[in-house]
């Protein structure tokens, strides 16, 4: 025990260099990155919202008539400093060269129908909804209004669903508290009566499938001996019955001549319960290592958004959402980044898997002769 040490020197450093520019490229990418343009929202000027001089005051995007599918959803969009409600009449936004302006029809103020009116609800003027903000970048309208109403399914299914995850993750917690306990205590009782029965188990588990295979025989004979003068069918039976005896009879054998092996796989897992009588905190070992699976894996995500976000924004074609163009030395990146987390998930798995043995290993030598 005393003469261990490190057997691949190689891999060790070149895993540390890897693990240094991994840390070196999260840095870059946190100075560099853009964030912050992954849930931008282009208006008729194709400016996002919120990040550029011209619309930096106005963070919060308005579809001017999100129900009509039939118009360019680039010319629909504006870059506002608040929400617009059923009081509005002029909206405080970002001024494009599109005849729109920020002046638009609110038919909660007026329900005079006009020529204005009219091309508001076709999607060539402004129609001006009662809406919220919805996270500091969209105004989606009220849910009581005739819009919020049209776009409700569609919202429900999104919100709803990570709704129900949060709601079940919240109700449930003390649920997977409870379970954690009990699985460890479970997992301890369970291996101390390993540790007492672990031999008659094994010896009652043999003996009941040699039975098994006995009656089953007995069974399938039984059944040719009733059907009389059935020829082909009878012999069926008494073949199949014959069959099963000779699996049980070389089963037999086969366990007799493997005795050995036997009382050494009973002695060993009679020696892991007493490993984990001794070493009970072993068993947080694989929870401590999922919990910094959990935090790596955070750690990898914020890395690979910022990375991603390293490219060049560039607006959709058809909708005014943002998109990035990762080519060059960013798309290496992203690749090396891939892999490194890959890489780090499965160092952390075997690191788990290391504890545990050399733990055995350690427990098991200091137990002395005998």
């Amino acid at each position: 025990m005393d003469n261990r040490s490190c057997t691949d020197i190689l891999c060790c450093i070149f895993f540390l260099v890897a693990l240094g520019a991994m840390y070196v490229l999260f840095t870059v990418a946190m100075v560099e990155g853009k964030p912050e343009y992954l849930p931008a929202v282009y208006d008729a000027l194709s400016r996002p919202c919120g990040l550029t001089d011209a619309t930096k005051d106005y963070k919060l995007a308005y579809f001017t008539n999100p129900g009509n599918n039939d118009k360019n959803w680039k010319l629909m969009v504006l870059c506002v400093k608040s929400c617009p409600t059923n009081a509005t009449v002029v909206m405080d936004c970002a001024e494009t060269d599109s005849t729109r302006g920020c002046v638009g029809w609110n038919p909660a103020v007026s329900s005079t129908f006009n020529t204005y009116s009219a091309n508001a609800l076709k999607g060539d003027a402004n129609l001006i909804m009662d809406t919220k903000p919805f996270y500091g970048t969209l105004c989606l309208p009220n849910m009581a209004s005739t819009y919020g109403k049209a776009l409700k399914p569609m919202l429900d299914v999104v919100m709803g669903f990570g709704k129900m995850v949060a709601d079940d993750i919240y109700h449930a917690a003390w649920v997977v508290g409870v379970c954690v306990l009990v699985s460890l205590f479970m997992g301890l009782f369970y291996m101390c009566f390993l540790r007492l029965f672990a031999g008659l188990l094994v010896f009652l588990t043999i003996c009941a499938y040699l039975a098994s295979l006995t009656v089953l025989g007995f069974m399938m004979l039984t059944e040719s001996k009733e059907l009389d003068n059935e020829g082909a069918s009878q012999d069926k039976y008494k073949y199949i019955a014959y069959l099963i005896w000779g699996i049980a009879v070389i089963s037999a054998l086969f366990f007799c001549c493997f005795r050995n092996a036997l009382r050494l796989a009973v002695a060993i897992v009679k020696s892991a319960g007493l490993f984990l009588m001794d070493c009970k905190t072993v068993l947080l070992v694989p929870i401590l290592g999922y919990v910094t699976f959990l935090a790596v894996f955070a750690f990898w995500l914020v890395g690979f958004v910022y990375l991603f976000s390293m490219g060049d924004p560039k607006r959709l074609d058809t909708y005014p959402f943002n998109t990035f163009q990762v080519e060059g030395k960013n798309k290496q990146y992203l690749y090396f980044w891939l892999f490194m987390g890959l890489w780090k998930q499965a160092f952390i798995s075997a690191l788990v898997q290391f504890v545990i043995a050399s733990s055995c290993v350690i427990w098991y030598f200091s137990q002395g002769s005998g």
